[in-house]
Parts: C-alpha cells; sequence; structure tokens
C-alpha cells in the first residue's frame, strides 16, 4: 500500500493494462468524439489532438501505478486544469474522457480481477471530479 492507501499494481496488472492499452485508447477516442465536437474548440487537427490527449492519460495513468506515487496523478490533473480551459476545452469535457477510459479500462480488465488498476483509476475520476466541482 502506498500513503494513500491505494494498492500496489501488481507486475501482472501493469503488464495486462500495457497489452490493452491501445483498444482502450482507440476505443476511447471513438466514443470521445462522437459526444463532442472538438472541431470548433480545436481547428482542423482536433482527432489528433484528442487522441493525443487521450495518449497522455493513459501515460499518466501508468506512470503514477509504476511508481505508486499518487501526487503525481494530482500534480498532472491539476496542470491540466489550467491547461484544457486555457486552450478551449472544458474540465468537464476532460472528465468525461476520463470516466469513459476508465469504463474501457473495465470491460477489458474488470475490477474484480485487477482491483490494483481499478483503485488507481477510481482516484484519476475523483481527482479530476474535484477539479470540475472547484
Amino acid at each position: 500500500m502506498n500513503a494513500l492507501s491505494l494498492p500496489d499494481v501488481s507486475p501482472q496488472e501493469l503488464a495486462s493494462f500495457k497489452a490493452h492499452r491501445r483498444e482502450i485508447i482507440d476505443a476511447t477516442h471513438q466514443q470521445v468524439l462522437q459526444i463532442f465536437d472538438f472541431s470548433t474548440m480545436l481547428g482542423e487537427n482536433y482527432e489528433e489532438l484528442v487522441y493525443n490527449g487521450i495518449v497522455n492519460t493513459a501515460k499518466i495513468f501508468e506512470t503514477v501505478m509504476q511508481v505508486s506515487f499518487a501526487n503525481l496523478m494530482d500534480q498532472q490533473l491539476d496542470w491540466a486544469k489550467d491547461y484544457f480551459p486555457n486552450i478551449g476545452i472544458p474540465s468537464e469535457i476532460v472528465l468525461k474522457e476520463i470516466e469513459i477510459f476508465a469504463a474501457e479500462l473495465d470491460k477489458r480488465l474488470p475490477a474484480r480481477e485487477y482491483p490494483g488498476l481499478a483503485a488507481w483509476m477510481d482516484m484519476m475520476v475523483q481527482i479530476q471530479k474535484k477539479i470540475v466541482e472547484h
């Protein structure tokens, strides 16, 4: 356990995440593009920009699990709190993207079988919810 009482992610859980990462990213990307019109927010390269944002979400998620350092996730989401609104993407959209990512993760790697992944993903969602509420 780490300082926030989140379970450590086993090497098997991390390997499973890495094996499914691309399909989680792709499915999240498809859904997010169906829900939001990013073309007016981000311009003609919006699909690539949204995709890269989801890839960064996956990288943050993976990195904080590898080092079991929850404050790093908090710091990254705090940075995003200022960054995304400055480029025209409200925090509520970032939350929805993270929630979709979480749902896609759970479809492929269910919480009952991957409790470490689920706990860290839930923390990421909860941090973003707090950002939206403030």
